[in-house]
């Protein structure tokens, strides 16, 4: 969305920015409105939002108000649950539908049980949450295996 008229308002956590959006007409003439937008970015999304204001005090305050809503929680994404046994079981389901041999089948069964054991031990429930040290942690990283995995890295 372009914004005429663009100012960044102080103190906001993401920046917010305000302005007038531009339209086009049907004819292909432009024209700006005169009620004032908001526009930021969070999370590596951009967002915008009709302030319903021609008033730019007004619009300063509402931008003020998003900031807030933003800083409290409100604005942050839905959190994806996947858990290490569906993670194990769709991957599993996936390599089969592959074609794999029965033997290498075999290994990732063996290796995924085994992981999703030790996640499940460990009270790592969340595959999404699941981090670089949950990685180094898992005890199958003998010190061979962690050379191997460096170079990887």
């Amino acid at each position: 969305m372009k914004l005429h008229d663009r100012h960044a308002c102080e103190g906001t956590e993401p920046v917010i920015y305000i302005g007038h959006r531009e339209y086009c007409r049907p004819d292909g003439t432009r024209y700006v409105s005169r009620k004032w937008y908001a526009e930021w970015c969070y999370q590596a999304k951009h967002r915008q939002m009709a302030l319903g204001t021609a008033n730019k005090q007004v619009a300063l305050r509402k931008a003020q108000e998003i900031c807030a809503h933003i800083r409290s929680g409100h604005g942050a994404p839905k959190v994806f649950k996947l858990t290490p046994q569906k993670l194990r079981d769709d991957y599993l389901e996936l390599k089969r539908n592959e074609n794999r041999a029965p033997k290498t089948l075999e290994k990732y069964e063996f290796g995924l049980k085994d992981w999703a054991d030790w996640c499940a031990s460990k009270h790592r429930n969340s595959a999404v949450a699941y981090a670089e040290t949950d990685f180094w942690d898992y005890p199958q990283a003998h010190d061979k295996t962690r050379h191997g995995r460096k170079g990887a890295l």
